[in-house]
């Protein structure tokens, strides 16, 4: 598998898995959020179009709590390209789309990846930093 197909496959899981958690279609107990915590390398950040800087633990923390709690909500990504690839690192930067209650919006989304061979595909999410954009027309 070349690195663009590994990273937008890992991208597409995790945002899939995202959207069946808040809507309420995965299975909520024990463990249902070991998919996220298993991809996220030690000091992962998540930077919010707004500037807020999350880490792990506050990540997993408002997922556990958001279970099931937009219904009808859509996420999807596209766009996805590979735009640095090193032994140790994958940068990759992609457009994620979300319709919720009516409305649209889209982040455009630069992400870090280290290669470890525990994680899915062998990469763990390092860092990813969203910039609200204007979103597209068209959705899948």
């Amino acid at each position: 598998m070349t690195d663009t197909q590994a990273v937008q496959r890992e991208i597409e899981e995790l945002h899939r898995f995202f959207q069946a958690w808040l809507t309420g279609d995965a299975p909520r107990g024990p463990g249902e959020l070991d998919r996220c915590a298993k991809v996220l390398a030690p000091g992962f950040t998540l930077i919010t179009p707004v500037g807020h800087v999350w880490g792990s633990a506050a990540l997993l923390e408002m997922l556990q709590a958001s279970w099931g709690s937009r219904p009808g909500f859509r996420l999807w990504v596209e766009d996805t390209h590979v735009l640095v690839s090193t032994p140790e690192t994958v940068v990759a930067r992609y457009v994620e789309h979300q319709h919720r209650d009516g409305s649209r919006t889209a982040r455009l989304s630069t992400a870090v990846f280290l290669r470890l061979g525990e994680a899915r595909q062998d990469l763990a999410w390092l860092t990813v930093h969203e910039t609200w954009m204007a979103p597209s027309e068209e959705s899948p």
